[in-house]
Formats: structure tokens, C-alpha cells, sequence
């Protein structure tokens, strides 16, 4: 299996509230898609980093690991806008040279 994205010792990015209200997450939000996050995706693997990928990529990825995880149509969209503003943040702080080629 790739190492492609990893993110050392495998864990979900902390995120402060500020962070999350400008992706358009409640603290709700957040603390559910964290819980999402633990429950279905990383009791199997460890956390890949959004931001390592393409949208295109990341959304493929998004795709077969919601169908995998057998996620709720609501957990596949809580799960993906949170990873995806994950990937958006550390694209735009990174200004995408994080990705691996």
C-alpha cells in the first residue's frame, strides 16, 4: 500500500473554532465528523492529509471509501465538506506544495 498523503503518526488535524466557522462548520459539526472520522475510517487505516491530493483525486478517494465504509448519505456529506475543508485550509496555508508528486 501507498504512503502517499500520510500524515505522520496517523491522527485527524485539531482544529481550533475559528477554523472550522469559516469552513462552515458548527461545533457540532465538527465534533460529529471527528467521531465519523474514528468510527469508520480510522479504525482501518491511518489518516491520509486531503490537502496531498487533487480535488479530483481526493473526491475519487471520497467516493470509494464511502461506499467501503458503508456511510449514511448524511455521514458521506458531513465527512466530506469537513475533509474537504481540511484540504482547502492546508491547500491554501501550504499554497499546494505539500502534495506529493
Amino acid at each position: 500500500s501507498s504512503s502517499r498523503g500520510r500524515i505522520a503518526g496517523g491522527t485527524m488535524p485539531n482544529w481550533d473554532a475559528d477554523t472550522a466557522r469559516a469552513a462552515g462548520l458548527s461545533p457540532e459539526d465538527l465534533r460529529d465528523a471527528t467521531g465519523i472520522y474514528t468510527a469508520k475510517c480510522g479504525r482501518c487505516h491511518t489518516f491520509y492529509d486531503p490537502a496531498n491530493y487533487t480535488g479530483v483525486e481526493w473526491q475519487s478517494w471520497m467516493k470509494k471509501m464511502s461506499w467501503k465504509a458503508r456511510l449514511s448519505p448524511a455521514q458521506d456529506h458531513l465527512l466530506s465538506r469537513y475533509l474537504e475543508a481540511i484540504r482547502t485550509a492546508r491547500e491554501a496555508r501550504n499554497d499546494g506544495t505539500n502534495r506529493k508528486p
